[in-house]
This record gives structure tokens, sequence and C-alpha cells, in this order.
């Protein structure tokens, strides 16, 4: 393991540097870990599910639209996966970058999915900050996804299995 710094664009103009770990990197797979800092608690379904201090393990596959976070929280529990629509990562060892789309999906330890911040996503689009182009990939990533939990094939088996300790020695 190593350190690494992920600069996380959200559009128009906002970076932040977060220091994280690297667990693995491959060619196609880098996965990162760090506690979390959102700017508020987030709560889904009446339950808080993510907050300051939660752990993540992100899996960010090279070359797809999307990002997927384990979350725990601070007893170590399970929370869910909170899945970013981003533009493909970029970068190598130990310098990162990810552009966040705005559409988000959360997914319960149970299955069920939940859009977030399509608002946003709304916004960004109307302000020009997100073209029509990439707009209409995102949007196609979203329900991807979605389909994707409906069908039972996402999130991967190698994140679903970190999620439940049975990868890399948890």
């Amino acid at each position: 393991m190593r350190t690494a710094t992920l600069y996380y664009r959200r559009l128009p103009d906002r970076v932040d540097a977060i220091e994280t770990t690297v667990l693995e990197e491959t060619g196609r797979l880098v996965v990162l870990h760090h506690a979390l800092k959102p700017s508020k608690p987030l709560e889904v379904d009446g339950r808080i599910v993510l907050d300051d201090g939660y752990d993540a393990v992100w899996f960010v596959y090279r070359g797809k639209y999307h990002d997927i976070g384990v979350i725990k929280d601070l007893e170590g529990d399970f929370t869910g996966y909170y899945c970013d629509v981003i533009l493909p990562i970029a970068g190598r060892n130990g310098s990162y970058e990810v552009t966040d789309l705005f559409l988000d999906l959360w997914i319960t330890p149970d299955g069920r999915a939940f859009v977030l911040d399509e608002d946003e996503f709304e916004e960004a689009v109307s302000k020009n900050w997100v073209s029509q182009k990439v707009a209409r990939v995102a949007e196609k990533e979203l329900e991807r996804m979605i389909r994707g939990v409906a069908e039972g094939k996402f999130p991967p088996r190698l994140v679903r299995d970190y999620a439940v300790g049975k990868a890399r020695g948890t």
C-alpha cells in the first residue's frame, strides 16, 4: 500500500485534493481507501448512510464512467454502495483525477437503488458545465447501473465480496 492524491473535480471549478491510500492498481482498476469528509451527512430512506469519518474503499475501473464506494460507518458496519457517475479516471502511480458528472446512485445493503443529485445534474447541464453529449453519456451510465442492480450484476462480485469481508483479508 502507498499513499496518493486524488484530485476530485466538481464542475465548474471546484477541485478537492484527497489524500488516499492505494490498495491496488492494475491496468483496469484502481482501489483507493480513505475516511470521508462530506459537506453534510447523507440520509437515504430515513437513515444516515454516509457521514464524517465513515470509511470508504473506492473501486474505480479505468475507462468506465462510474466509481463504486463501499461505505462503512464508524463502527465498521456496511451502510451501502455510493456510485458516482464520473469521467473515466486519469493518472497513475500516486496522482489521480476524476471529474464528477453529478448523478449518483446509492445502493442499500439489501439491493435497493436510489438516484441522487438529479437536481444538481440538471443545473450543471442548464449552465453548460456539462455538455449535452457528456450529459447523455452520464444518463446512459446511470441507467446501466440501475439495470445492473435490478439484474443482480452490479456492483460487480469483487466489490460485493469486499463489502461483506470476503476479499482482501477483511
